[in-house]
């Protein structure tokens, strides 16, 4: 599955579940929930406790992929997509991140 940029007349519906925990407590995580916004440029920047946490699993709901960034603004040489469906490990710590259209 490949996925493209959203331009204004594509429309898809979907969530990022990010599962982040603290290294002293791995085993109880917590989950975020984003899908308000269809870019994120710095999510470490929005939610704070994302800076010391690590993203240990990532699951995407509804239509929609999502491409994730090693750097900011969508900056890095490896990027990672998560289609719908399943719940995923993370290749890198991702910060920054965009909802896609999902193209089969």
């Amino acid at each position: 599955m490949s996925a493209s940029l959203l331009s204004s007349d594509d429309k898809c519906d979907g969530t990022i579940i990010i599962k982040h925990s603290s290294a002293e407590s791995l085993g109880d995580y917590q989950k975020l929930y984003l899908s308000e916004k269809d870019q994120y440029r710095n999510i470490r920047k929005k939610f704070n406790f994302l800076k010391k946490n690590h993203i240990l699993g990532l699951r995407a709901e509804g239509n929609c992929c999502w491409e994730l960034f090693p750097r900011p603004k969508y900056q890095g040489k490896k990027t990672q997509m998560i289609s719908p469906g399943k719940e995923t490990l993370p290749e890198f710590q991702a910060i920054s991140l965009k909802k896609m259209l999902c193209v089969e």
